[in-house]
């Protein structure tokens, strides 16, 4: 994030810079650096920098002379230089608090977040009160980036304390809440800085990301669409933009693919002329040398499905290299890394430099874990830089890209003839599961079932809240109203709009308020724990549960899903088949309050499925990590025995 520059505040009775140069005089120090700074404003970079030289010459060692033509050569990039003379400065007057701040500026441009941040605290001792909000929102950036969003937030909130309606410290707390589990913090905090900013494309993509964590998926659109206005040539916004549109209700598939190849066309041309021939040995059989490209090698739901490959790859068939596309190292991380032959942290390098790295590992197949998600290089990945590239895992639908030759799904999600239309990638349908989890360590155990000591059925959501559709609660209203014993436990719900909001949907169908209960964000064990108060799991909709499906099967809960016709709407469907509960997916509203009012009503049915499901879990495909890497493998050596067949 840039900082403005500080420096002495321009005045309203400047002379013309033309009429001021014409003058036979140079004039005063004073004079010489108002002239200056009115050149700076008629962006004459070069003849301000020639007026503090002259002001340096005629008054040497001049604080306020050096501190303006660093910010002078800050403004022409030369960055050196201004370090420089914001230095000498600090050296003619060690009180000069401007060129502190503008120190910081400098190094927390350039990635040195500690030094920057010791810059703007000298900066604090010195300045006037006037300066020093900006000076905390400084402190909070250097914080947030040294990955401490306590000290981050806690900075952004001494801004405002000394002023309410700053936009940038709002703005970033805004941003900050959202990273520390606040989305409604984060929402009052956006909106306060878009009223001072409303046509800040940054603060509408961020308001549109904590309505959208909170399930305000239209309106949360309706932000992004404008942020995506504002900042046409944003890639992040337009790709979170197309990422959100896959949770709402409303967006048509046609539209979904229109605006995929809008974003295609617009970030990720296939500007790869020169860079499509590969010297790969066209030997069929020989072993393979298999590149993974991701940003969630960290504790993210797609780290529980590679690993389970990456720890069952034949290694004498298959060589691994991963390329990760973050700079978050954590335990997850460090499992990771000791499970491939080859890692390689990509965060940081453009696309012409990941291109780069990527075609001088030598791969065979590359596998883009990320789709359209945040963290995605589809930029480099329409270059095409291994024969053969696939996606999986990461995003429920086509990239998009005519560079991806493949996308690995399954006969459930994807079966022959219904979403191929929708995909520029060939389908490679894994024959059980596109899905494999790790095996959970310290799991807590399975717990009894409630309605056992309770007397009445609790259903419960442990689904990101944008996928909790209108049309899902209300499905869920009716179950419940069948039931009127029943309830319902949400998990992950914040306190504010979006408690609300699940209230008055519920209202509406004649749910009161007190057979609703929200339980907050959970660390991972008790999130776990917390499947077990619940009898049956209803599934979201349009976009299914996934990890989440799993986790509660392996908890011993059975999870009600309706199925529909878009990938997205159809990962219930295979996850319960191969957990070997096809009968709990439902192909109408109709079909969905009939099976769940049947469960939840047969509490020995539901207690013989709390005793077995997780030994069946483990058992199915969800959990045979070597049954379905030999089948990922057969794909790739299909995949690679077509390209050698291939003219050169």
């Amino acid at each position: 994030m840039r900082w403005p520059l500080i420096r002495k505040p321009t005045t309203a009775n400047r002379d013309s810079p033309r009429r001021s140069q014409q003058q036979e005089h140079p004039g005063t120090l004073a004079e010489l650096i108002r002239r200056g700074q009115a050149l700076e404003d008629q962006h004459q970079l070069r003849e301000a920098e020639q007026l503090y030289r002259l002001a340096l010459k005629q008054t040497p060692n001049s604080a306020l002379a050096y501190l303006n033509l660093g910010n002078v050569l800050d403004l022409q990039g030369d960055a050196e230089g201004a370090e420089a003379s914001y230095r000498l400065a600090l050296k003619s007057d060690p009180k000069q608090g401007k060129a502190s701040a503008n120190l910081g500026n400098l190094a927390l441009k350039t990635g040195r977040y500690a030094e920057a941040e010791d810059q703007y605290r000298t900066a604090l001792r010195l300045l006037d009160a006037e300066f020093l909000p900006d000076i905390h929102c400084a402190i909070g950036v250097c914080r947030e980036r040294l990955r401490d969003t306590k000290g981050a937030i806690e900075q952004y909130r001494l801004a405002l304390s000394m002023q309410p309606q700053h936009p940038g410290a709002n703005l970033n707390l805004g941003h900050s809440l959202m990273r520390a589990g606040d989305p409604e913090g984060a929402c009052q905090c956006l909106e306060t800085a878009l009223r001072s900013w409303p046509n800040h494309a940054q603060a509408r993509s961020w308001l549109g990301k904590a309505l959208s964590d909170q399930g305000f998926i239209d309106s949360a659109l309706v932000h992004l669409q404008r942020a995506c206005e504002l900042a046409p040539d944003e890639a992040y916004i337009a790709g979170m933009t197309l990422f959100m549109m896959n949770y709402s209700a409303s967006i048509l598939e046609s539209d979904l693919a229109s605006r995929r190849q809008q974003f295609v066309e617009a970030f990720c041309p296939a500007a790869a002329t020169g860079l499509t021939a590969f010297s790969n040995a066209r030997d069929p059989e020989r072993p393979l040398t298999i590149g993974y490209l991701s940003s969630d090698f960290r504790e993210h739901p797609v780290a529980r499905f590679i690993e389970t490959a990456w720890l069952n790859h034949d290694a004498s068939q298959f060589k691994i290299h991963a390329f990760y596309n973050h700079s978050v190292q954590d335990a997850v991380t460090a499992r990771l890394q000791h499970l491939v032959s080859h890692w390689h942290p990509v965060d940081g390098l453009d696309d012409q430099q990941l291109a780069a790295q990527i075609r001088d590992s030598g791969i065979d197949i590359l596998v883009d874990l990320n789709g359209i998600t945040e963290g995605h290089r589809l930029p480099a990945l329409a270059r095409r830089l291994a024969p053969i590239q696939a996606t999986w895992l990461g995003y429920l639908g086509s990239t998009g890209l005519n560079a991806m030759d493949y996308r690995l799904c399954d006969p459930f999600t994807d079966p022959p003839g219904l979403t191929e239309t929708w995909h520029t990638e060939r389908l490679a349908r894994l024959p059980d599961t596109q899905w494999c989890h790790a095996a959970y360590t310290h799991p807590p155990p399975v717990g009894a079932l409630p309605m056992s000591s309770q007397g009445y059925p609790t259903f419960g959501s442990f689904n990101n809240l944008a996928k909790l559709s209108d049309t899902a609660l209300d499905l869920w209203a009716a179950l419940m109203t069948t039931l009127p014993q029943s309830r319902l436990v949400i998990a992950g719900a914040p306190k504010g709009r979006a408690q609300t909001r699940v209230l008055q949907r519920f209202d509406a169908q004649g749910i009161a308020a007190k057979r609703i209960d929200f339980l907050p964000r959970l660390d991972y064990r008790d999130y776990l724990a917390a499947i077990s108060t619940v009898d049956l799991a209803l599934d979201s909709f349009p976009y299914n549960g996934g990890t989440t499906t799993i986790d509660a099967l392996y908890m011993g809960v059975p999870v009600l899903t309706l199925m529909g016709q878009h990938t997205r709407s159809r990962s219930g469907l295979s996850l319960l088949t191969n957990a070997g509960l096809p009968d709990l997916v439902a192909q109408s509203h109709e079909d969905f309050v009939r099976i769940g009012r049947k469960l939840a009503t047969n509490p020995d049915r539901l207690t013989e499925l709390r005793a077995r499901l997780r030994s069946r879990v483990e058992r199915s495909p969800l959990m045979d990590g070597q049954r379905v890497t030999r089948q990922l493998e057969a794909q790739y050596r299909a995949w690679w025995q077509a390209w050698c067949k291939t003219t050169t």
